[in-house]
């Protein structure tokens, strides 16, 4: 079902004849639109048919060979139909089939360029971004991505491609978030990290060496915010011009604009609009290394002069300000000379990338003769420097934070290891266990801070505990290959905390060297077992700067009750391993993230009083059965 049209008198107060001329509109169908509009046809019926006039006329010119003049008409139908569908602003689906011709009616134009004018699809999340990238005949000095805001997107601004190829740049004319086919084919709102988006376009562009190995961005309306922000956090951007944007966007208070940001978040109430305003918004810290252009119109209805003066105050380099004093809304009146100097300036300002910090850095490393040792320093170097990049941290935060590092490492000692208990509550620990771990075989946990000391080597069925005897407990188990069939001599290193929550080296007063620990030989079928007590829950230790970190952040420190293995035999991979209490508090949300449902066990109630004498311990006790499956080749012995 169509849409009804709103009045035509309210849709030419938003879209002037020079708007549409800017958006490549031939004059002469400006004209025969009002004329049909004045007589009281619908908007977009008046628009599609000038379209399809357009079209006919590309066709015939095409049919004579007259290729020019066939993708001129191919172009004056697109914005034929642009402006059609611009009547709307939610996404009906009359809208969205117009948008779909507009955009294959640019396909047509684009195919008879020379070069051809190529679609983009880039992978963003769980969408897809959009844009038409164009090319200059000849060497290519660099490529500017040019953008609109809320209603005019992409191929709206192949006049100022023009220009830009005209100089010799590519114009990479692109849908962000929110706008044209990235909003409706691709599922991108105006809800993700929009700076992120836009450096998707900028990676697209430098993978390309033919582009020219220098990137601008040009945003037009609220797309000169987009713009704006991309290059205060993308310092690839060398140069930027922001036209007709606002650093802190805001609802206008009339309905085009208020319902065109509700359509790019969705549908959005006033609300969430409002929040994701404040989001998107140039924000107080941000600074722009590129050179910053910023174009006004000195009768803009819209944005102040003010209201752009913070994209000029963000600039770490050249800032300028260029006005038109009769100019309106992103300077439409005087469309071809604007776009004659911002393309005149980019092509001055568009220089092959300079060589960042961050590669003089790596290229530092780039002789260290061990080609993993290369590789690891190559990797952290980016990735410190993409952290700070993000974080921006002030000074007095990269204090603090040299301070916290510096704190876990005078906290570490011969019985605690603060650093890996950093490692365990950030998940890092247990990220490593899961990508060395193995596909086969008993899952692997995380090693923890307490494997301090060495486990005492005890005989099978001796208690690991000296000390507190309150639940008696005996644990057995089985170690196997993957065949299921018995490691026999495997070592088996346990250790855990007693009662209270506490290991030996906590609590040196209390318990002996070597309480809770053991180090075991199994039989010649595999099997070993060992008496102890059911280990508690317990917290990591708070009195630290980690334990600082975990209050900061509201997060608790405690881990569920479980016997940490170390199983180990010749061929085989050593495990590194937890025997979780299946009744523990805190197996859903344990500190250090090392939780693995295949490692719990039920710590049964044995009450016979033949079986409590039979393992030397009294009745009532707890008993649990762990396999452990070694993975591995087994090698056999030979004599």
């Amino acid at each position: 079902m169509t849409p009804v049209t709103p009045p035509a008198d309210v849709l030419w107060r938003s879209m002037s004849p020079e708007r549409m001329i800017d958006g490549g509109l031939a004059a002469a169908d400006v004209r025969r639109l009002r004329d049909a509009t004045d007589a009281g046809t619908p908007w977009d019926e008046a628009l599609v048919a000038i379209a399809g006039d357009r079209a006919a006329q590309a066709e015939k010119a095409l049919a004579a060979g007259q290729v020019v003049t066939a993708r001129e008409a191919f172009r004056w139908s697109a914005a034929a139909l642009l402006f059609a569908q611009m009547a709307w602003n939610d996404d009906s689906p009359h809208r969205v089939a117009l948008y779909a011709r507009f955009t294959a009616t640019v396909a047509r134009a684009g195919a008879l360029a020379d070069p051809a004018w190529e679609q983009v699809t880039l992978p963003f999340g769980d969408g897809r971004l959009f844009g038409w990238l164009v090319r200059p005949v000849g060497p290519v000095r660099g490529t500017v991505i040019v953008l609109g805001g809320q209603s005019g997107w992409g191929a709206t601004y192949l006049r100022a491609a023009d220009a830009l190829l005209a100089r010799g740049v590519a114009a990479f004319l692109v849908e962000g978030p929110g706008q044209g086919e990235t909003r409706m084919r691709g599922g991108v709102l105006l809800d993700v990290d929009v700076r992120a988006a836009y450096s998707t376009f900028v990676d697209h562009v430098l993978a390309d060496p033919s582009l020219g190995g220098s990137v601008g961005i040009w945003g037009n309306s609220m797309g000169g915010l987009f713009a704006g922000t991309a290059a205060a956090s993308d310092p690839r951007i060398s140069a930027v011009c922001v036209n007709g944007a606002p650093a802190r966007p805001r609802l206008l208070g009339f309905r085009t604009f208020d319902e065109q940001a509700a359509a790019m978040l969705g549908g959005a109430g006033e609300a969430e609009v409002r929040a994701n305003f404040d989001r998107i918004a140039l924000q107080a810290r941000d600074r722009i290394t590129g050179a910053v252009l910023v174009v006004h119109g000195g009768q803009d209805p819209i944005v102040s002069r003010e209201e752009q003066q913070p994209f000029l105050d963000a600039a770490l380099g050249e800032a300028t300000l260029r006005e038109w004093e009769d100019g309106d809304h992103t300077v439409y009146r005087h469309g071809e000379e604007r776009n004659a100097v911002v393309a005149d300036w980019f092509a001055d300002h568009l220089a092959p990338p300079r060589a960042t910090l961050l590669d003089e850095v790596r290229a530092s490393f780039a002789a260290t003769p061990d080609p993993r040792t290369r590789a690891v320093l190559d990797a952290v170097t980016r990735h410190v420097h993409a952290l700070v990049g993000e974080v921006r941290p002030t000074l007095a935060e990269w204090e603090q934070a040299i301070d916290f590092l510096t704190a876990v490492g005078q906290t570490c000692d011969d019985t605690r290891q603060e650093f890996v208990l950093l490692s365990d509550v950030l998940g890092v620990s247990m990220l490593v266990e899961t990508l060395n771990g193995g596909d086969h075989g008993t899952e692997s946990t995380v090693l923890g801070p307490f494997h301090m000391t060495a486990s005492p080597r005890r005989a099978l069925g001796d208690s690991i505990s000296e000390v507190g005897l309150e639940r008696p407990a005996v644990v057995t188990g089985m170690v196997v290959d993957l065949d299921g069939r018995p490691v026999p001599g495997a070592s088996v290193d346990v250790w855990q905390c007693d009662e209270d929550g506490f290991y030996d080296v906590q609590r040196p007063d209390v318990q002996p060297a070597g309480n809770g620990r053991g180090m075991f030989t199994a039989d010649a079928d595999g099997a070993f077992w060992f008496r102890t007590v059911v280990p508690s829950h317990y917290p990591i230790p708070t009195d630290g700067p980690v334990g600082g970190l975990l209050e900061a952040s509201e997060r608790h420190p405690y881990r569920p009750a479980h016997v940490h293995l170390i199983v180990d035999a010749a061929g085989f991979e050593p495990l590194t391993t937890h025997l979780f209490v299946a009744d523990s508090p805190y197996l859903d949300s344990d500190a250090v993230f090392a939780v693995k449902q295949s490692l719990v066990r039920e710590f049964a109630v044995v009450d016979d009083p033949d079986e409590a004498e039979r393992y030397g311990v009294r009745a009532p006790f707890r008993r649990a059965h762990f396999e452990v499956q070694l993975a591995g080749e087994r090698r056999e012995e030979t004599a």
